[in-house]
């Protein structure tokens, strides 16, 4: 049974995650490590999970770097931060290329790489130039340009959805507002796919959660205001969808309640209690806020009312706290 232990902060290195895998090694891995706040390098490892071994392949000259490596595991992108908490940002353009700063051409304020088309030298990136909602790019990073394929004026991409196992984004989703999802191209298979689930959740967010390595198998999560999130597998060949687990199975849709809050605000915000209570607040400046649930008819009404009907003027409270900040 694994076991955790308390670590005080004084023996505390840094932190450190697996980067990547290594395709066709037997059991290793990169480990990307930062140390604290006075190292001014990042470094990566690759490390053989089964041994122990570890070989520091790169150092990056940025502290507590964001890192992207291309198809080939070689460290391509690095965005940090400086002493003033503006964004630093190095590339390589090409896999055998120095660092040096990426150019306006391609990126403005800040920049994040998601992923690395096959050619190890186009990515997609979600860039903003001026402190806009980040949009999706596509970027030659070898020729220094940049194509926007989708964004936003009012709001960031909430999160991108992937084509499989090693493939490129197929579609974005915006929950800002109601939530809204937007294919890249409509006709391709992952979007035909995504789009037959939807249809067969009706009322429900369906995001893909992994893949197989062959793409023949796709763990998805289904989730709503009413359902915090069930996960299932697709097997793709036969279309046919298995049930693996739910979370807060002890959450009865049916005895949640559904109130109105008369205070109606600018902005959109989710809050919630230990009770599962929602807050939904500023759809449209016109709007009141709600706390959402289930329980239409009027004895689970009265039964929540009885039981949360002080809870209301807390998440009133949270709720002018919460315009306050984001004014």
């Amino acid at each position: 049974m694994a076991t955790s232990t308390f670590v005080p902060s004084s023996r505390v290195k840094g932190s450190a995650f697996v980067l990547d895998r290594i395709p066709g090694s037997k059991g290793e891995m990169l480990v990307y490590f930062s140390g604290r706040s006075a190292d001014r390098e990042s470094l990566i490892y690759r490390v053989n999970a089964h041994t122990g071994e570890r070989e520091l392949i790169e150092k990056i000259p940025l502290r507590g770097a964001n890192v992207a490596v291309d198809r080939n595991q070689r460290a391509r992108f690095a965005s940090s931060r400086d002493d003033d908490a503006e964004p630093v940002l190095r590339y390589r353009p090409t896999a055998d290329a120095d660092w040096t700063p990426v150019p306006k051409s391609i990126a403005g304020r800040t920049m994040g790489v998601l992923e690395f088309e096959k050619d190890n030298n186009t990515v997609w990136a979600e860039i903003s130039d001026a402190g806009e909602p980040a949009a999706l790019y596509r970027v030659d990073f070898a020729k220094g340009t940049r194509e926007k394929v989708h964004g936003r004026d009012d709001q960031d991409i909430s999160r991108v959805l992937y084509s499989g196992f090693d493939g490129v984004p197929f579609g974005v989703i915006f929950d800002a507002g109601k939530p809204g999802i937007q294919y890249l191209d409509p006709n391709s298979d992952w979007a035909k796919l995504h789009a037959g689930l939807m249809k067969n959740f009706a009322g429900n967010l369906v995001t893909f959660a992994g893949f197989s390595r062959d793409d023949s198998t796709v763990l998805i999560v289904v989730s709503g205001d009413r359902n915090p999130g069930t996960y299932y597998l697709l097997d793709r060949s036969t279309n046919k969808v298995s049930l693996l687990q739910s979370r807060f199975l002890d959450i009865d849709p049916a005895q949640m309640c559904v109130y109105r809050v008369d205070r109606p605000i600018q902005h959109r915000q989710i809050v919630r209690d230990h009770d599962n209570v929602a807050v939904e607040v500023g759809l449209r400046a016109d709007q009141a806020g709600r706390v959402i649930g289930g329980g239409e008819d009027d004895a689970a009404r009265r039964r929540c009312q009885d039981n949360r009907a002080g809870r209301v003027e807390e998440l009133n409270a949270v709720m002018r706290f919460t315009q306050a900040a984001l004014s």
